[in-house]
């Protein structure tokens, strides 16, 4: 995921200090640009934020997602490498405009030995539970993501044996965008598609594969590949067949 996304509120949640916490992720690295693209992403993903504030949308997806309006926002840049100047000259300016509306900007750093995998694998499992709510025991998180397009839903078995679909919230599919990135690995690319086992009230078994996807699901054209390898590149002999097919 990253910060060209302009209109879409990455993640929602509520902050240590109370505050409703939106986040969002910049996964290009600042450190090789180039700057003034990922500095006007950055701009505009942030007045994106606070225009969604003021006019009360956030409030809404927190009312939505069963989060409490707390006083103040804080609005956090996660990336991997330290922003550019005018990066952090914004949210200094954003951050004198803005402390009468209670928002607050900051940067915060997502290197790896900071936050890893795991810590999305928690926040994934606790998003999953709450959207599932009271009297389930067991459930199974699918994903499969591929390029920009991507499946996914939680099923939960019934009394009858059959089995119940629960959608994915935009919370939860960011979260996994986000576990893609920082469970990713250099030439070798990223997961396609995943589970998460899931059983109640806290136990859980994750397991993703960097070649497949679900065969009951529609095979990923051309440009979702090419977008794929785009975002996460592969070395050559690690793109599995069907995906050197399906580009011809």
């Amino acid at each position: 995921m990253t910060v060209r996304e302009h209109d879409r509120i990455d993640h929602l949640a509520t902050a240590p200090d109370g505050r409703l916490l939106l986040a969002m992720t910049e996964d290009r690295d600042y450190a090789r640009g180039p700057d003034t693209v990922l500095n006007e992403d950055f701009r505009r993903k942030l007045n994106a934020y606070i225009g969604a504030v003021r006019s009360g949308d956030v409030a809404r997806m927190a009312k939505d997602a069963g989060i409490a309006m707390a006083k103040g926002v804080e609005i956090v840049l996660f990336s991997v490498a330290e922003p550019t100047s005018l990066v952090f000259e914004m949210i200094g300016i954003a951050n004198a405009n803005l402390l009468r509306e209670g928002i607050s900007v900051r940067w915060e750093s997502l290197a790896e030995e900071e936050i890893g995998p795991e810590v999305y694998e928690r926040a994934i499992v606790d998003e999953a539970a709450r959207l599932l709510g009271q009297g389930w025991k067991f459930a199974v998180l699918w994903v499969s993501l591929v390029g920009h397009e991507g499946s996914g839903g939680i099923q939960v078995p019934r009394a009858d044996d059959s089995l119940a679909d629960v959608e994915l919230s935009d919370t939860l599919w960011g979260l996994l965008c986000e576990y893609k990135y920082v469970t990713s690995s250099e030439g070798a690319g990223a997961w396609l598609s995943g589970q998460i086992s899931l059983a109640e009230p806290d136990q859980y078994k994750a397991s993703f594969s960097w070649d497949t996807v679900p065969e009951w699901l529609a095979m990923p054209g051309a440009v979702d590949i090419r977008q794929e390898l785009a975002d996460y590149p592969r070395a050559a002999d690690v793109i599995p067949a069907w995906m050197r097919a399906q580009l011809g």
